[in-house]
């Protein structure tokens, strides 16, 4: 897992925002705008996104789609 981006954030409480992040989970999927939020106990937890209108995820194309999309 590689982070792509980070923007930590100023939020106090007990379930502290503490950054939005950008993720690489591996070179065919990457994820979108997660809260990384920190628990009463310190233990840290990813939320999904409120994305608006961004997009949350993308994939890479299988060989084989991509080959039938191009006219091979």
């Amino acid at each position: 897992m590689k982070i792509l981006y980070a923007h930590p954030t100023k939020e106090k409480g007990d379930r502290t925002c503490v950054a939005f992040v950008d993720v690489e989970l591996n070179e065919h999927i990457r994820l979108y705008g997660l809260r990384l939020i920190r628990q009463p106990d310190g233990n840290h937890v990813i939320c999904a996104p409120q994305a608006g209108h961004r997009r949350t995820s993308t994939f890479s194309q299988p060989d084989g789609r991509a080959a039938y999309r191009d006219g091979a």
